[in-house]
Formats: C-alpha cells, sequence, structure tokens
C-alpha cells in the first residue's frame, strides 16, 4: 500500500514522466489530470506505470 497520495496536473509530457516514475519509484500513489485532447498512448503508458489518470476538458 502507498505511503502517499500526489495529484498531477497535466503531465503527459517527458518532464511529467520523469517526475511520476521517480515518484512510483518512492512508493508513492501517481494521480494525473489529463486533458481529454491528450496524446492516448502517452496516457496509455502512464497507467501501464501504474499511475492512475483522469481526463478532463
Amino acid at each position: 500500500m502507498p505511503n502517499k497520495t500526489i495529484i498531477i496536473a497535466s503531465e503527459t509530457g517527458n518532464r511529467g514522466g520523469r517526475i511520476i516514475k521517480e515518484l512510483l519509484k518512492k512508493d508513492v500513489e501517481v494521480r494525473v489530470l489529463v486533458r481529454s485532447s491528450s496524446n492516448k498512448e502517452k496516457i496509455a503508458e502512464l497507467e501501464q506505470k501504474f499511475a492512475t489518470c483522469f481526463p478532463i476538458n
């Protein structure tokens, strides 16, 4: 069970991916708010790394 939960807004780019990867390594539950128009492949990649994504308009 993760020891913390962090919400990150609109981070499907390279920087966001690196931040999320590091947080997941530290056993942090990551939730990501992404634009519904964001790259679907990037969203799927984040979800495969166990981040939970929530599309917003």
